[in-house]
C-alpha cells in the first residue's frame, strides 16, 4: 500500500513570484519483505518579469530510500524454493539523492542572458 502527498503554492513576492512544490510518497509493494520506499521531490522557483525580459532561479531536489526487492534468481522461483515476492538478501537496500540549481534569463530581445 502506498501513500502520496502533494502540495504547491505560488505567492507573489516582491516584484516576482515564488513557486514551491513538494511531493512525498511511500510504498511497500507486494513483497514478503516490504519495500519501505520513501521518496521526496521538491522544487522552488523565483521568477520575475516575463518571457521577453525576465529571469528565474530554480532549485530542485530528490531523495529516496528503499529496501531492494528485485534481482532474484529465476531458477530459485521456478524450483519453488523462493516466492517471486521473496528476497535472497534481506540487507539489500538503496539510497539516492539529486539536487540542482539553475538560472535562466532573457533580455529585452528575448535572447538568453548568461548567469
Amino acid at each position: 500500500m502506498g501513500r502520496v502527498f502533494f502540495g504547491a503554492v505560488s505567492p507573489q513576492v516582491g516584484a516576482g513570484n515564488v513557486l514551491m512544490a513538494l511531493e512525498a510518497s511511500t510504498n511497500d509493494g507486494p513483497w514478503k519483505r516490504p519495500d519501505n520506499m520513501r521518496k521526496v521531490n521538491t522544487v522552488v522557483r523565483y521568477s520575475q518579469d516575463d518571457l521577453t525580459n525576465g529571469f528565474s532561479i530554480t532549485g530542485m531536489g530528490y531523495k529516496a530510500d528503499w529496501n531492494a526487492t528485485d534481482q532474484i534468481p529465476l531458477r530459485a522461483v521456478e524450483a519453488g524454493s523462493l516466492s517471486r515476492f521473496g528476497a535472497i538478501d534481506d540487507t539489500d537496500a538503496g539510497r539516492t539523492s539529486r539536487y540542482s540549481l539553475a538560472f535562466d534569463g532573457l533580455d529585452r530581445a528575448g535572447r538568453h542572458r548568461p548567469p
